[in-house]
């Protein structure tokens, strides 16, 4: 930005449950008077869904994973080829641990979505379905968009790279993107015992 132009307008994209502290981005106002450096404070506002662990073997606790509730569909049923299903129901009729995910990492560096029936990862390209692999995709959580009473506690999962959410696919009943957090990206979570 050149010396004596206004400050461009603040787009502040900070992770899930952390806020800019409203003062220092009151301080971008006015015009640049040369080349500076501006440090914006951040605080935790808001706790993540779910418990996350520093590995894959250190993961204690596992959540059934529920899209939703205006589009039920569980994630899970995981295909040959590693594609990852959105199968209906009710979480009475999961049984099987291909369902159950585990998390790992932090809001900064990014979070792995853990399979507990395969011990494989979640894995995004940006485009097309989702699969498993061994590596796995880092996520931000982000919160959703929905506002209706369904949303209660709901987040979502934004591929750590670009603006592409994951969603249930639902005309494919695959794991797949959008771009947007509206309902068909909002996640649920229920602990798994």
């Amino acid at each position: 930005v050149l010396k004596g132009a206004p400050y461009p307008a603040i787009n502040v994209q900070a992770p899930y449950g952390v806020t800019p502290v409203a003062a220092d981005l009151a301080f971008m106002s006015g015009t640049v008077t040369g080349a500076e450096t501006i440090e914006i404070g951040l605080e935790v506002t808001k706790e993540l869904p779910f418990e996350t662990a520093a590995s894959a073997d250190a993961i204690t606790t596992w959540y059934l994973v529920r899209m939703h509730t205006n589009q039920p569909g569980y994630i899970g049923d995981i295909a040959e080829d590693n594609t990852v299903n959105v199968a209906p129901g009710k979480s009475s009729d999961v049984a099987n641990e291909n369902y159950i995910w585990g998390f790992v990492g932090d809001v900064f560096s990014g979070i792995t979505v853990v399979n507990k029936g395969t011990g494989k990862k979640l894995t995004s390209t940006g485009s097309g379905n989702v699969t498993l692999t061994d590596e796995g995709t880092p996520f931000f959580v982000a919160e959703t968009t929905e506002t209706t009473a369904n949303a209660a506690n709901g987040f979502c999962l934004r591929k750590f790279d670009s603006y592409n959410y994951l969603n249930a696919n639902y005309s494919a009943a695959k794991l797949s993107h959008w771009g947007s957090t509206d309902a068909g990206s909002t996640f649920f979570l229920t602990e798994y015992e």
